[in-house]
């Protein structure tokens, strides 16, 4: 035989046995093969409900998507329709912006035309007040000078009524002492006899002093305590005046004088008058 041929035959042995391989595999697989194929049916078949049951779904969808459209088609056009509008105001707006702003230009004017008003006037304000203030200095050294000069007035009236009164005492004194002269001189006496007397005396002139205490005594005579004694020139049975704001009230007598105090007797005249602590007390000699 022919090399060739021992080859197709040693070929075809090969073949023959894969052959019988395969059907002998095909003839196991056969079974399995139709369940597979029935599993495949069944499940193309669930397969295809699914899709008809989601393309039910789906045109349900779509329709609602259809109707949501429509919708939101309508809902576009009105807000298209209030986008027309609002533009339309928004025109407006600016006119109205454009006028306000003129106005407030207008407005900034006339503040800055108040404000340079307002500060005229806080500046006329200011002058007002200073020339009042001025004013009112003015009149208080007026009203002090008036006071000074009434002081002073009052000053001089009381030193005219302590003069005075100084004066008529003096007169009385000296009457007095006329009418002792002339009855020690009836009595043929001598001057000795004026001195042994018991008569007051004035007290240094230019003496000031004040009271601190009043009292009475039993006849109901004020007794006045005074803030010198001794010290400042006072001796017993002297003369001294009474005085307040310069107004003579009354007389006083020496009675009782300490280093640095004394107690003298009130003498009013007949008058209804009440010495205090603090008033002025003076020599009756001016």
């Amino acid at each position: 035989m022919h090399v060739l041929t021992k080859i197709f035959i040693v070929l075809a042995a090969l073949l023959a046995m894969l052959l019988s391989g395969l059907a002998i595999a095909y003839t196991a697989n056969t079974a399995r093969v139709l369940e597979e194929l029935e599993s495949q049916k069944a499940e193309a078949s669930a397969s295809a409900s699914a899709q008809r049951a989601a393309e039910g779904a789906l045109m349900t969808v779509q329709e609602r998507l259809a109707t949501e459209r429509e919708s939101w088609r309508s809902d576009i056009e009105t807000l298209r329709a209030e986008v027309d509008g609002l533009a339309s105001d928004n025109v407006e707006l600016r006119a109205e912006n454009v006028q306000l702003a003129r106005e407030q230009s207008s407005y900034a004017t006339r503040i800055d035309q108040l404000i340079a008003l307002q500060d005229a006037y806080a500046q006329l304000d200011a002058t007002r007040n200073q020339e009042l203030a001025e004013l009112r200095r003015r009149e208080q050294q007026a009203l002090q000078r008036e006071i000074d000069l009434l002081d002073q007035l009052n000053d001089v009236e009381g030193r005219l009524d302590v003069a005075s009164e100084s004066n008529r005492t003096l007169q009385e004194q000296l009457t007095l002492l006329r009418e002792e002269l002339q009855q020690i001189s009836r009595q043929g006496g001598t001057a000795t006899a004026l001195a042994a007397g018991d008569r007051t005396v004035p007290a240094p002139a230019n003496f000031q002093a004040r009271v601190t205490d009043v009292r009475r005594d039993v006849n109901r005579q004020q007794l006045v305590s005074i803030n010198a004694g001794s010290s400042d020139g006072l001796r017993p049975n002297m003369r001294l005046l009474v005085t307040r704001r310069g107004r003579f009230l009354a007389n006083l007598v020496v009675e009782n004088v300490n280093v640095n105090d004394a107690v003298a007797r009130a003498d009013t005249l007949g008058q209804e008058v009440t010495i205090q602590p603090g008033d002025i007390i003076l020599s009756s000699n001016g």
